[in-house]
């Protein structure tokens, strides 16, 4: 990858210089140490244990950590405490908490103050405890890339004179970064929503169709279309067991719609993602203000949300409600105005019908 007129090449880290497999296992009773180091026996990881938060702290500082499994009951220094320091101090280390106290307070403490990735609650399934651990170290890749990836954007800018020359590569450089960025986000919301590539890869289709129908410029449109596929990265910071039930209480459905600021505050690191973040935060408003969060209506909602909203929308009945095409045409019609913005879904609607063109559209 060359930059301007510059005939040096980036350097792209491989795998195993990426990343770190130190697994750090923290729990004040020596049995739950041992069942976890002998189920995860088979895997890869490097393991590592402490009995208390200053251990595990002394271990984060010692050693290059990438995943972090903690009980929250310890003495001393509880689990929520001990990670939201972690994150202080290493916040591309990933945070999971081990629990047999799964309450509401705890998970919205752990959200919002540690914010963690994922919980694991005693007593756990080996396949559910090695399957929470792989998506752990590949949330752990992708904030270590982030990092070198912002760390070497700051080398560039500094490293070159010519104001003009350093314009282009920054352009061409944000362009590589979003488009990266945005394919290892999505992969990640796949193996956590075990959805497969062909999906992603239809939504990012079928959003650049849209939008070029929209009358959107396709620089544009490719944006709205590659951010519109990490729209409910939020959801990865919402407990399984509630993102998982069918019939949800009132706090359940907050926690569930609170995966919308969730979304924005992971995306809000870096400014490539101010389009996937807007996206994030605003696909569940409402064209007529009975949506979430902040219930705006009509043109106050951005135009990329609103996209959005209908894409999703449509995904939703076709691939939770499983409805047929006919039938998920009425359903958004009568959307019309009141969930959806009524001359996109009329836009929407024509891509829909013209679907058999073939336009071979690839994220």
């Amino acid at each position: 990858m060359l930059f301007g007129n510059y005939s040096r090449t980036i350097h792209v880290p491989m795998a195993e210089e990426l990343y770190s497999q130190n697994l750090l296992i923290v729990d004040d009773e020596p049995r739950i140490l041992h069942s976890i180091r002998r189920e995860l026996g088979c895997e890869r990881y490097h393991i590592l244990s402490a009995h208390d938060g200053p251990s595990a702290l002394q271990q984060i500082r010692d050693h290059d950590v990438g995943v972090i499994l903690s009980d929250i009951s310890m003495p001393g220094m509880d689990g929520i405490s001990l990670l939201d320091t972690v994150r202080q101090e290493k916040p591309d280390v990933a945070r999971l908490v081990l629990t047999g106290y799964g309450t509401f307070e705890h998970a919205e403490r752990a959200i919002n103050q540690a914010q963690v990735m994922g919980f694991l609650t005693k007593p756990w399934s080996a396949e559910r405890l090695r399957e929470t651990i792989r998506n752990a170290f590949e949330y752990h890749k992708t904030e270590r890339l982030q990092g070198i990836i912002r760390d070497h954007h700051t080398h560039l800018v500094r490293s070159n004179q010519d104001l003009q020359e350093s314009i282009r590569e920054q352009s061409t450089r944000s362009e590589v970064i979003f488009r990266e960025s945005i394919r290892t986000l999505a992969r990640m919301i796949e193996l956590h929503e075990s959805l497969g590539e062909k999906r992603v890869d239809g939504i990012h289709s079928l959003t650049l169709r849209f939008c070029l129908k929209a009358g959107l410029e396709y620089a544009e449109a490719d944006g709205i279309a590659l951010s519109t596929t990490v729209r409910d990265i939020g959801n990865l910071l919402i407990p399984d067991e509630i993102l998982n039930k069918n019939h949800r209480t009132a706090r359940e459905k907050k926690i569930i719609e609170g995966h919308t600021i969730l979304g924005h505050r992971i995306l809000a690191a870096d400014p490539v993602f101010l389009m996937a973040r807007t996206i994030a935060l605003g696909h569940h408003e409402c064209w007529n203000g009975s949506g979430y969060p902040f219930g705006r209506s009509g043109d106050e909602i951005p135009l990329a949300a609103r996209i959005a909203a209908v894409v999703d929308t449509h995904n939703h009945l076709e691939q939770n409600m499983r409805l047929r095409p006919q039938d998920i045409v009425k359903c958004m019609k009568e959307m019309s105005s009141k969930k959806l913005d009524p001359e996109l879904l009329n836009a929407f609607i024509t891509v829909k019908a013209n679907s058999a063109d073939n336009l071979s559209l690839h994220l």
